[in-house]
């Protein structure tokens, strides 16, 4: 999911007072890193939503067709 070639001049050290991008900068940027998390806990988080937690629920939502299909 990572891009590792380094990202243009214009995506790093982005602060508030910042000249804006233009829509195909930001498109730029978003494909080179800036939709990654950056922390360990922000990278678990982006994990447990997006591998973890939908199987949680295809897994749930089976128990509870297997319960009511036992129950009558």
């Amino acid at each position: 999911m990572t891009n590792l070639t380094p990202g243009p001049s214009y995506c790093a050290g982005r602060t508030p007072l910042s000249k804006p991008l233009t829509p195909a900068q930001w498109a730029t940027c978003f494909k080179y890193g800036w939709n990654e998390p950056t922390t360990t806990a922000a990278r678990l988080g982006h994990d447990f939503g997006h591998s973890i937690l939908p199987a949680l629920i295809v897994l749930a939502v089976i128990c509870l067709v297997v319960r009511a299909v036992i129950r009558r």
